[in-house]
């Protein structure tokens, strides 16, 4: 690798890592002040090492990032679960359920979107309009809110017998 493409190389690491102000504590452990006094065998060394923990931290967020969708995915689906959405009949293949998924989530007034395409940002909002639905009574296969139940109505009161006096014959 031609030198001064290691030095930028090594540099633009740095900064990616954002620890270009622990340039020096790097360099020191080399037993140098300056990346130009590095052999090349330990300018190579450094930069893998680098790209070691560039890619370690990568990792770490998109497991995190992976976590977090999980999660919002679950919370969501187990709305979907009380709503009645999301459910196996029996006989019914595995796919039918994510089908009928799907096609209640791209609906545009719920989130317009299949499930899988939603981002943890637009699942979170997803998952405070399906909480305000249920809340509300909704419930999948109805088009309106389930209905609330109605006020006790007074007891009907049945009088057996006559209160007709007249002739009997």
């Amino acid at each position: 690798m031609d030198r001064n493409k290691a030095y930028r190389y090594f540099h633009a690491l740095l900064g990616e890592l954002g620890i270009r102000d622990r340039k020096a504590d790097i360099l020191s452990g080399y037993g140098v002040e300056s990346a130009a006094d590095l052999t090349d065998d330990q300018l190579t060394q450094l930069i893998g090492a680098l790209e070691n923990e560039k890619h370690h931290r990568r990792a770490e967020r998109e497991t995190r990032e992976a976590d977090a969708l999980r999660r919002h995915r679950s919370r969501v689906l187990r709305i979907l679960t009380d709503m009645g959405v999301y459910y196996v009949e029996p006989g019914e293949p595995r796919g039918a359920c994510w089908d009928r998924v799907n096609r209640f989530l791209s609906s545009p007034r719920i989130a317009g979107k299949k499930l899988y395409v939603m981002t943890p940002e637009e699942l979170s909002e997803l998952e405070g309009k399906l909480r305000a639905m249920m809340n509300k009574g909704y419930l999948y296969g109805r088009h309106t809110a389930a209905p609330r139940p109605a006020k006790e109505a007074a007891p009907v009161v049945v009088v057996v017998g006559s209160a007709i006096r007249g002739p009997v014959s």
